[in-house]
């Protein structure tokens, strides 16, 4: 006679295993969350991440007085801090290597970088006011009008760079005829120049909205915001690391 007992696994250890089986793998969350945290090493993340947070407590508020709204602005001045500098930062470029070129393209560079350093320079003073160094609220505003218009030139003349850089790769595709490799070469120089064209025309749009010249509901302007955060957020998102040669063999 077999004594053998068939042991029936427990309520809860079913209920565990299941649980097991809906979490994400141990590796999988460590691999994000060290570029997460690669992310937000720089004040380009950090500033982007709580752009995110801001648009999104804009979509929640919809301009109505209350937390979400207090939370709006108290993550739009978190931003302030990592932007300190980024005005120079756009402007070195055309310094140190003076734009070549038409007419044309110069002077959209010279438009982009000016246009940039303008949104960061005024938005400062904007930022010294809500903490009380400048109390006039008639130059606040303005700077913050400033800043907006600042920011609509950079990202247009940023958009007709994209889009000439865009140009250049239809015609290289083209050319390439039936070389496969060569396209693969062209489609992974293509692809952030699709994300640059896409942030930018959603800059400029979000700059106008700012500014009020397009008619939209603050919820909508949130959400504006948010979907160009998530692709500021996604573009500058540190990529996954290399398989190691273990998995390669597998």
């Amino acid at each position: 006679m077999d004594n053998t007992t068939n042991h029936q696994p427990s309520s809860s250890s079913l209920l565990l295993s299941s649980l097991k089986d809906l979490l994400p793998e141990k590796n999988s969350v460590i691999i994000f969350s060290n570029r997460m945290k690669g992310l937000l090493a720089k004040s380009d993340g950090k500033d982007k991440t709580l752009a995110l947070l801001q648009y999104l407590a804009m979509f929640t508020s919809n301009g109505t007085p209350g937390n979400a709204l207090n939370l709006q602005k108290s993550f739009g001045s978190a931003r302030k801090p990592f932007r300190i500098f980024k005005e120079v930062e756009f402007l070195l470029p055309v310094i140190e290597n003076p734009p070549v070129g038409n007419q044309a393209k110069v002077l959209v560079a010279y438009s982009k970088a000016i246009g940039m350093s303008a949104y960061m320079a005024f938005d400062h003073i904007v930022f010294l006011g809500a903490t009380g160094l400048v109390t006039n609220k008639q130059i606040t505003e303005l700077c913050q009008k400033l800043s907006y218009y600042g920011w609509f030139v950079g990202s247009v003349a940023g958009l007709y760079q994209s889009a000439n850089e865009l140009g250049k790769c239809v015609r290289d595709v083209a050319e390439a005829d039936d070389d496969e490799d060569r396209k693969q070469e062209i489609a992974k120089v293509a692809k952030p120049v699709f994300t640059a064209i896409t942030t930018n025309t959603l800059q400029a749009l979000l700059a106008l909205a700012l500014l009020e010249k397009i008619p939209m509901k603050k919820r909508n302007v949130g959400a504006l915001g948010v979907v160009l955060s998530m692709l500021n957020v996604y573009s500058m998102f540190p990529p996954p690391p290399p398989p190691d040669a273990k998995d390669k063999g597998e």
